[in-house]
């Protein structure tokens, strides 16, 4: 991979400590192609005088500064921030990386100075022996965040200026809305209520027939014990007519527990649920 300079920045760069282009490490090679071909402001410290190397975009940054800072030992251009720089340098150049956000920052220039924000980031770079021989710094200009940040403050000092208001209106609101969600539940459990009635009661009607079957049916087996018990009495045979009295009860056992369920059904009650064995309910009919 090729690293493209003009012609002037590669006289530059074979005066300076990197040399020439076509003498440089691989890394050395491959790291400032990243910044020449990146659209945001990067600068490249490289070697013990931390020369510069840096893109279009960052150029700008420099202000009058540049050109004469590129290929500059870094502690020449910049001699305004070495009290900023100095403790990142060291740091990166031990091998940390280090981000800030939102640095104030004033463009070098002769005619009038602009006010910048910048968020940096500080990478170490390496060479083809694990070292750190350079230190990458990124930076992103977020003026236009600051001034977004602004218009939102202003928005939201005058929202707070009506927001008492406003919280009245909602809070009235608010109520109307609670008050007609109570009223339309009362409203619901009302008619559901009228609807479970409507179709308890037509579960009953469905009910009346089969419930009038099985009534019949107990009625029967009460009266035919009865009556076998009248006949083996008028016969003389008392003494066997025990297991007619125990079907009669049985049937009237039947009789009362199912007239229970209904009542309980009518009056919404729960009822006494019981274990039920098939087999001896089978039996006893």
């Amino acid at each position: 991979m090729s690293v493209v300079f003009s012609g002037s920045q590669r006289r530059s760069l074979a005066l300076s400590p990197l040399g020439d282009v076509a003498d440089w490490p691989q890394s050395l090679r491959t790291t400032a192609q990243v910044v020449l071909s990146s659209p945001v402001p990067m600068l490249l410290l490289w070697g013990e005088q931390l020369t510069q190397v840096y893109n279009d975009s960052f150029a700008v940054l420099a202000g009058h500064k540049h050109p004469t800072a590129f290929t500059q030992p870094f502690h020449l251009c910049w001699p305004e921030y070495s009290t900023y720089s100095q403790p990142i340098i060291k740091a990166v150049l031990a091998g940390q990386s280090l981000s800030y956000v939102d640095q104030y920052y004033v463009l070098p220039d002769h005619q009038h100075a602009t006010e910048l924000w910048l968020d940096l980031t500080f990478s170490p770079v390496r060479d083809e022996q694990g070292k750190v021989a350079g230190i990458l710094m990124i930076a992103v200009q977020i003026s236009r965040r600051r001034t977004a940040l602004k218009q939102t403050s202003k928005a939201l000092r005058e929202l707070n200026e009506t927001l008492e208001e406003r919280v009245a209106e909602r809070t009235q609101a608010l109520a109307q809305a609670n008050q007609q969600l109570q009223h339309e539940m009362l409203e619901r459990e009302r008619v559901e209520d009228a609807l479970l009635h409507a179709q308890k009661m037509e579960a009953v009607g469905q009910l009346t027939g089969g419930i009038a079957h099985d009534f019949n049916n107990m009625l029967t087996g009460i009266i035919a014990s009865l009556d076998l018990m009248k006949r083996y009495i008028a016969a003389g045979r008392s003494d066997e007519i025990d297991r007619f009295t125990d079907a009669a009860v049985s049937s009237a056992q039947r009789a009362a527990a199912l007239t229970h369920r209904l009542l309980v059904f009518s009056r919404r009650q729960s009822l006494d649920r019981k274990p039920l064995d098939p087999n001896v309910l089978v039996n006893s009919l």
